[in-house]
């Protein structure tokens, strides 16, 4: 649907029922981009179903319902992602990241932000994290992975998660937890461990 190599502002949009083959419906891949009070819903591609992102991004007050993709369900990141005021639900990743993914030395700060009944059939149900950051204010997340680096959480609800692995939290790296709610999380796979 859109690929920007330049400043990209996206409010008040809807972004539904969108097809991409490889990478997001939405591609963010040089400038950056400011998406505020959208809809993404029902997008598929095989990685980051509503959006991939190669560039600073703002995500404000949207909400990603029902996408499905490969890795990251919603969000494949690879730069710098702030998000405040954010809802993701019902998304699905076919491998890992239910709702996001944030890779390669990819920062995601997060505040206000609910991600819940969302889902992946590795590891991950909401959120997986490898070799990047993630910083949360005052959040609600349903599932975090963590491996080889640094994950910070405060006011966090971990709730209603399903993966075969880590349904609530997968760790191989660094995990800080304070003042946070692990409940109803659903390790279901053969081999599924660590259903917080």
């Amino acid at each position: 649907a859109v690929c920007s190599t330049g400043a990209l502002r996206m409010s008040r949009t809807v972004i539904a029922n969108n097809l991409a083959g490889y990478v997001g419906v939405v591609f963010v891949f040089g400038g950056r981009a400011h998406v505020s009070a959208c809809l993404f819903e029902s997008n598929e591609a095989n990685f980051g179903g509503a959006m991939y992102i190669l560039a600073p991004t703002w995500i404000d007050d949207s909400t990603f319902r029902g996408q499905v993709a490969v890795e990251g369900g919603c969000v494949y990141n690879s730069n710098r992602v702030t998000m405040t005021g954010c809802r993701f639900v019902g998304n699905y990743a076919l491998d890992v990241g239910g709702a996001f993914m944030n890779v390669h030395v990819a920062t995601l700060l997060v505040r206000d932000t609910i991600i819940e009944g969302n889902g992946a059939s590795q590891q991950g149900g909401g959120l997986i994290n490898i070799q990047g950051r993630i910083l949360g204010g005052v959040v609600s997340i349903e599932g975090i992975a963590n491996q080889s680096s640094i994950i910070s959480a405060v006011n966090v609800t971990i709730r209603g998660n399903v993966a075969a692995q880590g349904a609530g939290i997968f760790n191989a790296g660094t995990l800080t937890l304070n003042a946070s709610t692990l409940i109803e999380n659903n390790a279901s796979g053969i081999d599924g461990f660590a259903g917080a």
